[in-house]
Order: structure tokens, then sequence, then C-alpha cells
């Protein structure tokens, strides 16, 4: 049961970033930038062992899962002691919801929640940091596939990025806010169209072999 939702929202969240990285170009280009710096012209893809090295990247992951909340409500809990929230809950009550969209856009918590800003999880050293966001749940019921979830979603993001640049066709047009996602147990994204444009940088075939393309 637990292969569905390592597969499934990874994808999901893949879609999105996709989706953000079309909508501000300006981030894209500057993910493009740390990752050529990173990884430069060799032979290789990025690893997950440059995570630590390309905190640009983390930090636009982070915010797309938070502004898009692709797992709106957690998966259902029950209190296992007298607790006391607006008056309500008692031992025992169930169901209990998470409601991680809220969580992602309480603006007591986030400044200007609404606004898409890779920033905020940037520390003044321009170091990733994480705090407040809670894609993968909380708790001893939180997603069990959360260590596979993030290391995929880093993979194919900083692969994709490293060798494509992504944009709209021309006349083609990004769906807006509010229509841009199907509401269900999971927000998936509406279907758009990109370009997929091959860098013209060093790009890396699929064996592994650089070349430049002309």
């Amino acid at each position: 049961m637990c292969f569905m939702p390592g597969t499934e929202t990874p994808s999901i969240v893949i879609t999105w970033f996709i989706f953000y990285a079309i909508k501000y170009p300006d981030v894209q280009a500057r993910l493009h930038r740390q990752l050529d710096d990173v990884i430069g012209h060799t032979n290789r893809l990025p690893a997950i062992s440059d995570r630590r090295n390309i905190p640009y990247l983390e930090a636009f992951i982070a915010e797309v899962q938070r502004i898009v909340s692709d797992t709106p409500l957690a998966v259902p809990h029950s209190t296992t002691r007298d607790t006391s929230l607006a008056g309500f809950l008692s031992r025992g009550t169930r169901p209990c919801f998470l409601n991680l969209w809220a969580i992602h856009h309480n603006p007591d918590y986030w400044t200007d929640p609404f606004c898409f800003r890779p920033e905020r999880f940037l520390d003044e050293q321009g170091r990733f940091h994480v705090e407040g966001i809670l894609p993968f749940s909380l708790g001893k019921r939180s997603c069990p596939g959360e260590s596979f979830a993030k290391k995929a979603v880093f993979l194919y993001a900083a692969r994709l990025l490293y060798r494509f640049k992504f944009e709209s066709p021309p006349g083609a047009i990004l769906p807006g806010r509010g229509d841009s996602e199907y509401g269900g147990i999971v927000l998936d994204c509406k279907p758009f169209k990109i370009c997929a444009i091959e860098r013209r940088d060093t790009i890396i075939s699929e064996k592994g072999r650089a070349w430049t393309k002309q």
C-alpha cells in the first residue's frame, strides 16, 4: 500500500515543479546557474550527494510543496488522550484530520503565503533550512515513503533542469491561480503544454558521454 503514495505524489510534485519553473523563468534561470556551478560541464548527471551544494533547488522544491500542498489533508488520525481544541476533542475522537493546506498558508506564520518565494527557505548565507512545512504529515503516522520521495523528487528535478529549459509553447497559457489544480485527496495539476528545450551548454547523452549541441 505504501508503493502507490511513494510514486504517485512525487510524480505530481514533479509536474508542479515544471509548472512553477515555467511560471517564474527568473527562478528557473537561477536554478540553472546553480546547477552549472556545481555540476559544470562534466560527464555526469546530478546525484544525491549534490543536494547540500544545490540549496536553491532544495528551497524551490520545498516552496512548491508548501504553496501547492498536493495532499491538503493528512490521513485520518484518532486522539489517544483527552485533548482540547477550541473546546472540542476527547480521547478516541475519530477521524481527526491535519489540515496541511491551512498550515502551509497560515498568514500568521508565512509572509505573503500565496506568493511563490523559494528564498523563504534560505538563510542569510544562502543555506537551505526547512521548517514549518509538513508535506509528509507528522508523527508516528507520517508517510513511510518520505525518504524515497525526497530523493526521487530531487533527482528528477535536478536532472531535468540540468538538461532542459522549460517554456510554454507560443500561444499557450498556463492555468491561473484557482483553476490550475484538480480538487480531491491529492491536488493534481491540470494539463498544460510545455516546450522542453535542450540547453545549449554541455549536455549529457543517454550513455553518460558529454557532447555539445551544435
